[in-house]
């Protein structure tokens, strides 16, 4: 698993790729992002186009991360999920309370 950080429509956007499949990944991802969070004043997503499978417990994140952002007035987003991806979070009914954005064109469109 890869994280990678980069600024873009006024978000931080933070690309996940591989698998989040033990802890050790899960505790790196959240260390960075709750960094983000706390330093942080810009809207945030995370980008998912390349993150071949979700673990309940980044699902878990998602919801703390957009409840942290709306606390303070800010946007939290998920941006192209693979189709692996998608279907984990359908599964736990994540479109219905976080934005999910089908690619980046549709992502930049509404920012």
């Amino acid at each position: 698993m890869d994280i990678f950080k980069k600024e873009d429509c006024g978000y931080i956007i933070f690309e996940l790729r591989g698998e989040v499949t033990d802890p050790g990944i899960l505790s790196k991802i959240e260390r960075q992002v709750e960094k983000q969070l706390k330093s942080g004043k810009e809207h945030l997503a995370i980008d998912l186009r390349l993150c071949d499978y979700l673990n309940s417990g980044l699902i878990g994140f998602f919801l703390s991360w957009k409840k942290q952002q709306e606390d303070k007035g800010l946007k939290f987003c998920l941006i192209e999920p693979s189709d692996k991806a998608l279907e984990v979070l359908k599964l736990c009914g994540i479109p219905e309370m976080i934005t999910v954005y089908k690619n980046d064109v549709e992502f930049q469109k509404s920012s």
